[in-house]
């Protein structure tokens, strides 16, 4: 029997994740070689797909490293595109370059982050190269070297030939993601299945059973009732509600699954979103799931980096969600 109801307090944990400025369609790409330098050595550093302001700009910095942290940097002076040259810091360790919107508005949100470099006293001369994968409407994979990018196309350098690809043929870029090895086929990326870590909600029925946080974390009701252990909403009329649930790693999404544990057949609209705040309807239309059951849907490999979902639901009654699992390709630096 549910317990009486208790005061609302709304548990908020928001997720944060760069916020790009003039970014377009999140194609930005920074590609830095060779991928393994000694200090003092030479990087070459390609870039496309910049927004083209006048103080769009560059800097290298330390893996995991943020804000005003960073070393060498360049202003691109309104291009979108081209190469510049950086000097390898003398202290070791792994390096990346960001990139960064319209000085000082866009302040220290990078809207593009390059592959990871190595940079030692005690690595050869010989760099491991690496490829840079493209994902393209049709389902295609290529792998090469991004060359170029001037807003509209894809110049990449394969292992048999120099290609063009247009901006719209190709749905997701991972930079860097996989050496090349001339004896053995490439190995396909391995997706990531995760569940969610942090929530906000419309509303919850309580800060502890039946609160937004319960619908974290793997599941943890294996029945259909009306079980604290899962996420309810305040009321139980049949106002709309939602659920927004961020996870560690965003990624290229392929699928997302929820666990329905009472009054099932709730959910009317899914949205993701993505690193830069931007929602996406990936599906809408009636519910048909079980109790309990799990809401399922696939989706062609994003775009774009989903960092979060949010569940749109409406039932007379409580609508109860147990877990939410996301799987996709994360992007490896």
């Amino acid at each position: 029997m549910r317990k009486e109801r208790v005061g609302l307090i709304l548990v908020v944990l928001v997720l944060f994740l760069w916020v790009g400025t003039g970014v377009s369609e999140g194609k930005s790409v920074l590609r830095a070689s060779p991928s393994r330098v000694k200090p003092g050595e030479t990087i070459l550093l390609r870039f496309s797909g910049a927004p083209g302001n006048n103080t769009d700009w560059i800097a290298i910095y330390p893996v995991g490293e943020k804000s005003e942290n960073y070393g060498e940097w360049y202003y691109l002076e309104g291009k979108t595109s081209g190469e510049l040259n950086f000097t390898a810091p003398q202290k070791e360790g792994d390096y990346e370059f960001h990139l960064f919107a319209n000085w000082p508005e866009g302040e220290y949100n990078a809207i593009t982050i390059s592959n990871a470099i190595r940079i030692g006293v005690s690595i050869g001369t010989s760099p491991t190269p690496y490829n840079d994968v493209f994902r393209l409407s049709t389902g295609e994979l290529i792998t090469g070297e991004l060359l170029s990018f001037d807003g509209s196309t894809f110049k990449i350098k394969t292992e048999t030939r120099v290609i063009e690809r247009k901006k719209g043929d190709v749905v997701a870029i991972l930079i860097g993601t996989k050496p090349l090895t001339p004896t053995k086929p490439f190995t396909p990326i391995r997706s990531l299945s995760q569940w969610a870590t942090k929530v906000k909600a419309s509303s919850q029925y309580s800060p502890s059973g039946w609160s937004a946080q319960q619908a974290t974390g793997e599941p943890n009701t294996s029945e259909c009732g009306d079980i604290d252990t899962a996420w309810a909403p305040k009321s139980n009329g049949s106002e709309s509600e939602w659920l927004e649930l961020a996870f560690d790693t965003p990624v290229y999404a392929t699928k997302l699954r929820v666990h329905e544990t009472y009054n099932a057949g709730f959910l009317y609209k899914v949205e993701f979103v993505d690193v830069y705040g931007r929602k996406h309807t990936v599906w809408q239309g009636k519910d048909t799931t079980a109790c309990p059951g799990w809401f399922e849907i696939n989706v062609d490999q994003t775009w774009y980096l989903v960092k979060s979902v949010i569940l749109h639901t409406q039932i007379k009654g409580y609508e109860e969600i147990d877990a939410v699992e996301l799987t996709g390709i994360p992007i490896s630096k």
